[in-house]
């Protein structure tokens, strides 16, 4: 080290080896000057029992860690607390810090910045203390899904109305198919109070229920059935006690024809039953009971039996030699969709079992087209002939490449795999089942060296004169 020559140096009487630079302008040396390692013990004495590290008191003090490690007695120093000791420190003053942030704790970030430390090293010593497991306190899907929504609730309720706004057809459209799939909805199983048939019980038999008093009833016959009932007085009127006027005078057309369709309520009469048990027309019947109570639908279920019974092919549909419901419809004079209702209350087969397979309506397509794709592969053909012939020598690749099967050689015996080219040449030209070149070459050595006979070009040969 240089020292100026504006400089002296004073040895310290108190440890020998201590030096001092000071400013020689200074008309006196230095005195009160203290050395090093007595400001250390003076530094740690003042903090006894406090937990110290090397780099503090050097700091504080002026000197260098390691001369700090040298002065300092090691029964004297506190060490300061490990890491693990710190976070379970952190996590009783903190307990909610156990828990994740969705459950209103704390990340191992904000933990690591807490301690001083990396959030890896956080995690590390959570194992290795077995604190408790935050994966079993995530929250479910569905929870974070509606937690999302509480926050985004507003927003989305905003953007869904300038939506609706923007494509008014298109909501009404949505709106109205969901309407509809929450009236089909299944509540719970109702028992019909007018027949004693149970039946499903939806969200749109709740609301009518509801809102206009409609009663359990598991048809719109039954409900008109349970209407009439009502409306019927048999008993004496609570309020003057008299009799009804059904009971003290003959009863009048109406009141007949409701009273008779009150009783039948194993099968519903037609117009014309009505009309020749009560003594009125058939007109007057129509106008009497509601619109559509009574229907054909009685003698059109009989009609499509007769049909079934007479014509059993019509239960099979078109593609397997049958009837399909718009035929039977016009032959029985009706729609095809009532046929398709009374086809399923009458219990007849179902005809999707009938239905065929994919390929085999894919070869009946093809057996009424094939003429027309024909005729159009042939024009493509003509229109590119370069293109048609790259494809049908790839083609014609494939085929010759495609594996049989395996076969064995008949000279070395290894197994090999038999191909169309293989079986094309054996059946054309008679090529033995060899595996390679070299062993076909036996084979053709090995049937050479046996005699064979003559052939017919080779005796008209032999018979023709020699020129000489």
């Amino acid at each position: 080290m240089h020292i100026g020559a504006s400089h002296r140096v004073y040895r310290l009487p108190a440890q020998a080896g201590t030096i001092a630079l000071v400013d020689s302008s200074q008309t006196q040396p230095p005195q009160q000057l203290v050395p090093v390692r007595e400001r250390v013990l003076r530094f740690v004495a003042r903090r006894r029992g406090q937990p110290l590290s090397l780099r503090q008191v050097a700091e504080a003090v002026g000197c260098s860690k390691q001369y700090v490690h040298q002065v300092w007695p090691a029964e004297q120093r506190v060490g300061r607390p490990s890491v693990a000791s710190r976070l379970e420190a952190f996590l009783d003053a903190h307990p909610h810090a156990v828990l994740p942030k969705a459950r209103g704790g704390m990340t191992f970030l904000e933990i690591a910045r807490g301690l001083g430390v990396r959030p890896a090293v956080v995690g590390q010593l959570w194992r290795q203390l077995t604190l408790p497991d935050r994966a079993q306190f995530k929250i479910l899907p569905a929870e974070r899904a509606h937690r999302s929504y509480e926050r985004r609730k507003e927003q989305h309720r905003l953007s869904m109305y300038a939506w609706r706004k923007r494509n008014a057809d298109r909501e009404r459209v949505i709106r109205l198919r969901a309407t509809n799939r929450w009236r089909h909805k299944l509540l719970r199983e109702e028992r019909c109070i007018i027949c004693g048939s149970v039946f499903a019980w939806t969200n749109g038999h709740e609301q009518r229920h509801r809102q206009r008093g409609q009663r359990v009833v598991c048809s719109a016959r039954c409900g008109t059935h349970a209407a009439i009932s009502a409306r019927i007085r048999t008993e004496p009127s609570p309020r003057t006690g008299d009799m009804p006027d059904a009971v003290r005078r003959p009863a009048s057309a109406r009141e007949r024809i409701l009273g008779f369709v009150a009783k039948q309520l194993e099968r519903p009469p037609t117009a014309r039953e009505i009309a020749a048990a009560c003594g009125c027309s058939r007109q007057y019947v129509y106008a009497t009971l509601p619109a559509g109570f009574v229907s054909r639908r009685p003698h059109i279920a009989s009609r499509l039996q007769d049909l079934v019974e007479s014509n059993p092919d019509a239960v099979r549909p078109k593609v397997r030699g049958g009837l399909t419901f718009k035929e039977i419809a016009a032959s029985l004079d009706v729609e095809p969709r009532v046929i398709s209702r009374l086809w399923h209350q009458l219990g007849l087969p179902d005809r999707r079992q009938f239905t065929l397979s994919r390929s085999e309506q894919a070869r009946r397509a093809y057996e009424r087209h094939r003429a027309e794709y024909a005729e159009r592969a042939r024009l493509w053909r003509e229109r590119n002939p370069e293109k048609a012939h790259a494809i049908r020598r790839r083609a014609d690749q494939r085929w010759r490449h495609k594996v049989l099967r395996e076969e064995r050689c008949a000279v070395c015996g290894s197994a090999f795999p038999w191909t169309n080219a293989l079986e094309q040449k054996r059946r054309l030209r008679g090529r033995p089942v060899v595996c390679s070149g070299p062993c076909a070459l036996r084979v053709r050595a090995a049937t050479d060296s046996q005699p064979r006979a003559p052939t017919s070009r080779a005796r008209r040969i032999r018979g023709r004169p020699t020129i000489s």
